[in-house]
């Protein structure tokens, strides 16, 4: 998937629909410009945070495991 990721659950939706990869989109640009590398790492590690969050919540064990259920509203 790539475009619309802003957040870690915006990951967790995306595997759960099938993807093999999210890619990030512009953050990493606003990041850079914002701070250079080290806003990159501090938005990648919130990015990390935010989707073991998702998962938690979720009860998804590993990123593996994710899948259409994970989504189901019954």
């Amino acid at each position: 998937m790539d475009s619309g990721v802003r957040s870690g659950l915006d990951v967790l939706k995306a595997l759960a629909l099938g993807a093999k990869a999210c890619f990030v989109g512009r953050a990493w640009a606003y990041a850079l410009g914002a701070g250079g590398e080290a806003q990159i790492a501090r938005m990648l590690a919130t990015l990390r945070a935010e989707l073991a969050v998702a998962m938690i919540l979720t009860g998804c064990n590993a990123v593996r495991d994710a899948g259409p259920g994970l989504l189901d509203r019954d």
